[in-house]
């Protein structure tokens, strides 16, 4: 027989909600996986086998410029943004342009990963390729990953020099754990369409107005190589401000964007 401290002869309960020796789950039944994660495991009616699995749910990375239809000449801004995120210690990403619509200008590491005050290292961009803003890098110092589930990752900045449509688009987009191992991502991009500047419209605030002739008329007569002249108030790039640009504003005076 066994004596009293021998633990073989212990029966094993099966739905008492306690994994005891020789069993793999208690109690038996299909049950969902906690929050942050996707799946389901269920458990034997002899609770020895553990079926399914949980995995991590993906992570929402989402490209959101502040505005959608920017005038030429606008400074643009677009956050990158997180959301459903769990166990997130750094990141790298990539973001497309279209140069003939956007000029870069810069970036900036948004809070998230700091949100509780931990210091981030963050690396410098490499933007030397028209078109592609790339290692848009930063990460957590110290062995805890961010305490929250969404922010702001980074921001860039550029300015809208060109009609057209320019997509924002992560081409590159990984988020690491604690343990350098990568997370599910799921990627949200955007696009921008700057509004087409009206013929007329030399101040560019979508209207064309009296400012506009009286741009005109600030600068008539003026040409190039002159102080006074701007390329901008000569909307048939003649080389001249004359009667002919002040024509093509009065023919679309009252024009508007909307």
């Amino acid at each position: 027989g066994c004596s009293a401290v021998c633990t073989t002869d212990i029966n094993q309960i099966c739905g008492n909600s306690i994994v005891e020796g020789g069993e793999s789950c208690d109690p038996p039944g299909t049950r969902t996986c906690p929050a942050g994660t996707s799946g389901s495991q269920t458990c034997s009616a002899d609770c020895r086998v553990l079926s399914g699995g949980c995995s991590a749910s993906p992570a929402i990375l989402e490209v959101k410029p502040t505005l959608t239809q920017p005038k030429v000449g606008d400074t643009l801004r677009v956050p990158i943004t997180i959301a459903s995120a769990s166990g997130v210690y750094g990141f790298q990403l990539s973001l497309n342009y279209n140069p003939a619509v956007l000029r870069y200008e810069s970036v900036a590491t948004g809070s998230y990963l700091s949100s509780d005050g931990n210091s981030v290292f963050s690396a410098a961009v490499d933007a030397s390729i028209s078109g592609i803003v790339k290692s848009i890098v930063a990460t957590r110092t110290g062995g805890t990953a961010a305490p929250t589930a969404s922010g702001t990752l980074t921001e860039l900045t550029f300015t809208v020099i060109g009609e057209g449509t320019s997509p924002l688009s992560l081409s590159t987009a990984v988020l690491s754990s604690t343990s350098a191992i990568p997370l599910p991502v799921t990627v949200v991009d955007a696009s921008i369409t700057p509004l087409r500047k009206l013929l007329g419209d030399i101040t560019g605030d979508c209207t064309v107005n009296i400012f506009d002739l009286v741009s005109v008329g600030r600068n008539f007569g003026t040409q190039t190589g002159d102080s006074g002249y701007s390329a901008e108030v000569d909307l048939n790039s003649d080389g001249v401000i004359n009667i002919l640009d002040l024509v093509l504003v009065a023919r679309n005076f009252g024009s508007s964007c909307s």
